[in-house]
């Protein structure tokens, strides 16, 4: 095994104290090749509902089910998370890519945020979930912890839907949203779609009225 090179291991780059502009953008071009999912997190805050894309999401525990997601301190969506104490959070598909462009961008008003975006709501004052994503959370905010220019905020999951993935058995073809407490809030329905590549459809998701 050779010894690395006397400056440090090849393309090594050492940040300045504090980091310049050029360190950011390096840092930014490097931290961006890991491989992220897109999501869309929501939240109500008065009589608005308040969304935007993230890719800094991750699932921290298992027991409880428990999420995190980093948000910029001085964004709206973080504001409405921490004064409402809830959020949702949508994981969107392939094919999602408009709606996440659209709640990717800075400054989008709040009114008719959501006219275009296909969404449903658990119950009245919840925030928004995404229609047709891949699996949809509701939680409750248990932490916020500052980091540099963000928000790290943590939420236990009350209840989530799951889309059946494509190519499972039957036993997973009727999966249902289930609450925190284990009662079955909502049926989730898959139906191929087609595609003009060939490729598998996407799975469709059809909410049911609670029973």
């Amino acid at each position: 095994m050779s010894a690395a090179p006397a400056g440090g291991a090849r393309g090594e780059r050492i940040l300045a104290a504090p980091p310049t502009a050029h360190d950011q953008d390096a840092y930014k071009a490097a931290s961006t090749l890991v491989a992220k999912g897109v999501a869309v997190v929501t939240a109500v805050q008065g009589r608005w509902d308040h969304a935007a894309t993230v890719t800094d999401l991750l699932s921290v525990s298992y027991d409880p089910p428990t999420m995190l997601v980093s948000l910029y301190e001085l964004s709206r969506i973080a504001d409405a998370i921490v004064s409402s104490g809830r959020f949702g959070v949508s994981l969107l598909r392939d094919d999602q890519r408009r709606v996440a462009d659209w709640l990717g961008e800075p400054g989008t008003p709040l009114v008719g945020l959501l006219d275009h975006v296909p969404h449903v709501r658990r119950e009245p004052g919840a925030p928004i979930l995404i229609a047709d994503a891949l699996a949809c959370f509701d939680l409750q905010v248990t932490a916020v912890h500052r980091a540099a220019t963000h928000l790290l905020v943590v939420g236990e999951v009350r209840a989530m839907t799951q889309a059946t993935v494509w190519g499972c058995d039957r036993s997973c073809a009727g999966s249902r949203r289930i609450s925190a407490d284990g009662s079955r809030a909502s049926r989730v329905v898959a139906r191929p779609r087609p595609r003009s590549d060939d490729a598998r459809p996407a799975p469709v998701r059809r909410p049911v009225r609670p029973r």
